[in-house]
């Protein structure tokens, strides 16, 4: 029994080893297909409806209230901005604006769990698809700094790992070793 408590069962290992070769191929491969707004889907803006056509100028000031309300601690009006930003921004902007990634940390601040970890795949996806491996490296240090966050160590250390994967293939020496840092942490939890 306290062999158990210290190692993991080895079928779970070697699920978890699994998923994460199979997340780093699929992020070393890119995906076939070209990022359409999929963070439309019902999970992470279901109940916000999309304004008309709005300018780049609106789509901006919209942003920045969002920014604002995260700021003010106003979780909900600034899910609904980010959402209405996100409805109508291409994916090239929304990647550029981290607008997933501040979804994500809204949905944090409101504690809705696993609309957040939904957030932070769908910018992983994102950045994946449109080859921006340093922002995906960046937000699966995210992810796993929220699981850490969460009391889950587990899924803290495989985005961690995938993190770090991505990092040395990148060859980004400082960046390495921060996420080598988290790393540690995770396994420490």
């Amino acid at each position: 029994m306290q062999q158990l408590k210290q190692r993991p069962p080895k079928l779970f290992t070697i699920g978890l080893y699994l998923t994460t070769f199979i997340i780093a191929m699929s992020l070393w491969m890119g995906s076939a297909w070209a990022a359409p707004s999929f963070w439309q889907t019902p999970s992470l803006c279901a109940d916000i409806a999309a304004e008309s056509a709005m300018t780049a100028e609106e789509l901006a000031t919209l942003e920045s209230q969002g920014d604002q309300l995260r700021s003010q601690k106003q979780y909900t009006d600034a899910i609904k901005a980010y959402c209405q930003v996100l409805a109508q921004a291409s994916a090239e902007d929304a990647a550029q604006a981290g607008l997933l990634n501040k979804l994500a940390e809204v949905y944090r601040g409101a504690e809705q769990d696993s609309q957040a970890v939904a957030a932070y795949e769908a910018a992983i996806t994102l950045y994946t698809d449109l080859k921006m491996a340093p922002n995906a490296a960046g937000v699966l240090e995210a992810l796993g700094r929220h699981h850490n966050a969460m009391k889950r160590g587990a899924a803290a250390v495989a985005a961690f790992e995938q993190a770090l994967a991505l990092r040395q293939e990148l060859d980004n020496d400082a960046a390495t070793a921060g996420t080598w840092s988290q790393l540690a942490g995770a396994y420490a939890n």
